[in-house]
């Protein structure tokens, strides 16, 4: 996908180029906050990447508790970077989000769940 902007003058104004990607495939995440680093991506681009929708679902019909972050801080999981603080999964119910949510270069899209029986996927675009 390719944005871009003309102007009444013929000028033509670039803004950015985004490759959709998955961010995070499926995968069981990690138990508690000290395992934060089981279900992460790292934005090693130059230039933000977006995630544009979460997908989670306990495993064979399990609950749990998800919480998900954005932020520079990568090795352990920080309070204040939590967009999704403990949300509580229904038993065989999937959760999805969908949003705009940046994740800036050298960042992390980070979460971990109250059991490994919770999966959790993450997509998006990256700018290039």
């Amino acid at each position: 996908m390719h944005l871009h902007h003309d102007y009444p003058d013929g000028e033509r104004l670039h803004e950015a180029t985004y490759t959709v990607k998955t961010l995070i495939a499926a995968k069981a995440m990690g138990n508690g906050a000290a395992n934060v680093t089981t279900w992460q991506y790292q934005n090693t681009g130059s230039a933000e990447a977006v995630c544009r929708s979460l997908a989670f679902q306990g495993q064979s019909g399990a609950t749990g508790e998800v919480s998900v972050e954005i932020g520079v801080t990568g090795a352990t999981s920080e309070v204040d970077q939590r967009i999704i603080d403990q949300y509580v999964l229904t038993a065989g119910t999937p959760y999805f989000v969908n949003g705009w949510y940046t994740v800036a270069a050298s960042s992390y899209l980070q979460g971990f769940a109250n059991a490994t029986t919770v999966n959790g996927a993450a997509y998006g675009v990256i700018s290039t």
